[in-house]
């Protein structure tokens, strides 16, 4: 009755609506509901954040916790969503003198795709076409990205050139 699949890594889903059959994707801190739709998960659970970034079509999004928020994407926007570290949950704070913990003020950012205006592709889903692609990311964002491609550790011993933005 539901399509579902736990996702850790990323991937990218061309899905067809089914109103009888939904298809959902539950990742560490978020839950995403196809509306019929392309789109991309990156979900790494020792990343900072989880992305999904929506090609075409139309997807629900639920942050775990944050279950009583439902986010709608729309094509070319992209969610990222701050995945919380075991830390974060355990912190308590008051706001209008309700104890809440910390976690129901996730932080989440929405963007536009970053679209290359030569050929049209999408830089967050170059990787299904066996392209690394790096638009203003730190030298230690890419590194990572190496290391997941090519299957290898590198080793940054320079923390001023692991700041420094490349393209």
């Amino acid at each position: 009755k539901v399509r579902k699949v736990k996702l850790t890594g990323e991937a990218y889903f061309d899905v067809k609506h089914e109103e009888v059959k939904p298809f959902i994707i539950e990742t560490n801190d978020v839950i995403i509901e196809d509306i019929g739709t392309t789109f991309n998960v990156k979900a790494y659970p020792e990343d900072r954040n989880t992305e999904t970034s929506l090609i075409r079509g139309s997807i629900e999004l639920t942050i775990k916790s944050r279950p009583n928020d439902k986010i709608i994407l729309s094509p070319n926007e992209k969610i990222i969503v701050e995945n919380n570290p075991p830390t974060r949950l355990e912190k308590k704070t008051q706001i209008d003198n309700q104890p809440t913990s910390l976690a129901a003020n996730t932080l989440i950012s929405i963007k536009k795709l970053k679209i290359n205006p030569l050929d049209s592709s999408v830089l967050e889903t170059q990787w299904v076409e066996n392209k690394l692609v790096f638009r203003d990311e730190s030298f230690r964002d890419i590194a990572l990205k190496m290391e997941r491609w090519y299957d290898v550790q590198i080793e940054i011993q320079d923390e001023l050139l692991a700041d420094e933005r490349l393209s």
